[in-house]
């Protein structure tokens, strides 16, 4: 993969928040022509203690890597931000959002970039 960097985030989306929108992790211009510093593979770890499934706030991941922007209706997986899970995707391949949470929701994302 040539990795040679990484950068990190971290967030807390406070109780009744509304999610995160879908999106990418690559900016587009890594995407289009590989680039020095492209964002590689996606790390997310949680931090949250005991989450219950009713709380909301999984990260959707969607499984159509090669859609331009997935529908509502795709394909996809929802993670929920248990405690010390860690989830890891290639980051110009899976589209994913965060659906809206009702307790604060605490992680760190990080993006190992290539050389």
């Amino acid at each position: 993969m040539g990795l040679d960097s990484f950068e990190t985030h971290f967030a807390i989306y406070p109780a009744g928040s509304s999610g995160y929108a879908t999106h990418i992790d690559q900016f587009r211009q890594h995407r289009v022509q590989a680039t020095p510093g492209a964002r590689t593979l996606t790390s997310i770890i949680y931090l949250n203690d005991d989450w219950p499934a009713d709380a909301g706030g999984a990260l959707r991941l969607y499984l159509d890597e090669h859609a331009q922007t997935p529908s509502r209706n795709a394909s996809h997986i929802d993670i929920l931000p248990t405690a010390g899970r860690l989830v890891l995707f290639l980051s110009a391949r899976f589209w994913h959002e965060v659906l809206p949470a009702s307790l604060p929701r605490v992680s760190v994302t990080g993006w190992f970039k290539t050389r």
